[in-house]
């Protein structure tokens, strides 16, 4: 968490207690007075002044006052209970719209490879995530969502911006191979159905990011080919600031000769490299399964059994381009756990610090008034005279060293004893 924690000052429970310092002040101010004219009574008797020629000193009598005075302000501070005061600053982030582009076409209910369909995964991931952005301390923000699902075609508006967390769900709950009714798939349609929705509702201020993640599988059998020129201009005229990411949601295995060549040179590249880098896609029969679990293989010809089987095969490379032109990158879905980090790292690389939300919070701070008191109540008590004595100790014994000293020293006995 990106919480700051700043220390403000130190603020009293019970601050009238306060008023108690004035009084406590005059007091001590009289007390000492009146202690001081006494003294300077006493000295000027008779036997006093044949003796002790010393006045008392106003200036030490003053300064003992004043040191007493603010002991028992200290104290006084202590009874209005002082406590220190911090300020937790907690980040509110924002400024990112997500919009979901999902792929509702056939392809991706009837195939069967990432269980229980494509269709129904890449629907729990999202839901996921946007669970997460409200209940993941990391991700707690005020984020925007949408959703356009697409697969001939795409609905734009199907649920434009919201921040309501609950009817995001419930649109995407309801999302079938029956939601868009042009066939086939294009993600052409979702990026223009995604230009419709950023025109009709532009960027709300300066710096909003428009995440936008495009789960599909391509549809390379059934899918709608569109030149990519076409498709690198339709990004590059998108409103405002926007970063693709796509996902691809299929599935692939390792090229056994890509693999062998690897191996053949000698590479230093580990396995899982290489079964990165020599993976390629596959085809997936289409199933359609009926109420009772049984399943029957999807044909070009549904009344004829012998026709060829309805396959889906993912098409990467159209999916990688898309995210190359949007600036964004391309993922595999491998596993919901991996998805959904990546899901999170792309709202904190995007998102922007609104404002913070101050909590302030307090500590106990006694001690900053009890420890001082308790230093000058032990000098004030005369406990402290063994500093004195030992500083006077100190100048005469360095003072000895020197003729001067010597001189000062001898002279100051002389008049003791003549006093005597």
């Amino acid at each position: 968490m990106d919480w700051l924690v700043q220390f403000t000052d130190i603020v009293f429970r019970q601050p009238y207690r306060l008023y108690a310092i004035p009084p406590v002040a005059l007091v001590f101010g009289v007390l000492f007075a009146w202690k001081y004219r006494d003294a300077v009574r006493v000295m000027k008797r008779p036997w006093y002044d044949m003796h002790e020629r010393r006045v008392p000193s106003l200036s030490r009598y003053a300064a003992r006052g004043i040191l007493f005075v603010v002991l028992a302000g200290l104290l006084v501070c202590v009874l209005t209970e002082p406590e220190w005061r911090f300020v937790e600053r907690e980040p509110v982030y924002g400024r990112v719209r997500i919009t979901f582009l999902f792929d509702s076409s056939p392809s991706m209910r009837f195939a069967e490879d990432i269980a229980p369909n494509r269709l129904e995964a890449a629907r729990a991931v999202v839901a996921e995530l946007v669970r997460a952005l409200w209940t993941d301390p990391a991700l707690k923000g005020n984020y925007v969502l949408s959703l356009i699902p697409f697969a001939g075609g795409a609905i734009p508006l199907y649920l434009p911006f919201t921040t309501a967390r609950e009817s995001f769900l419930e649109y995407l709950r309801v999302i079938d191979e029956k939601t868009v009714t042009t066939a086939g798939t294009s993600v052409y349609a979702a990026l223009r159905g995604l230009d419709q929705l950023l025109f009709k509702y532009p960027a709300w201020g300066k710096g909003t990011v428009d995440v936008v993640i495009l789960l599909s599988d391509g549809g390379k059998e059934e899918g709608i080919e569109v030149p990519r020129n076409k498709i690198a201009a339709l990004i590059k005229e998108l409103p405002g600031v926007v970063r693709i990411y796509t996902v691809g949601i299929g599935s692939r295995e390792v090229d056994a000769a890509c693999a062998a060549r690897f191996m053949h040179e000698r590479t230093r590249a580990s396995k899982e490299e290489v079964a990165l880098l020599c993976a390629r896609p596959v085809p997936v029969a289409l199933l359609a399964r009926q109420d009772d679990g049984s399943a029957r293989y999807l044909r070009m010809n549904p009344n004829d059994p012998k026709s060829s089987i309805l396959v889906s095969t993912l098409d990467e490379d159209t999916l990688t381009f898309i995210a190359e032109k949007g600036g964004g990158a391309y993922t595999f879905f491998e596993n919901r756990v991996v998805l959904l980090s990546i899901f999170r790292d792309i709202v904190l690389r995007n998102r922007v610090v609104e404002s913070w939300i101050e909590r302030p919070y307090y500590r106990p701070a006694a001690e900053v008034f009890l420890i001082p008191a308790f230093i000058l109540a032990y000098f004030l008590s005369g406990f402290g005279g063994w500093i004195s004595t030992g500083a006077r100790s100190l100048r005469k014994f360095f003072c000895g060293f020197t003729h001067e000293g010597r001189r000062r020293t001898i002279t100051r006995e002389t008049r003791k004893r003549g006093s005597t």
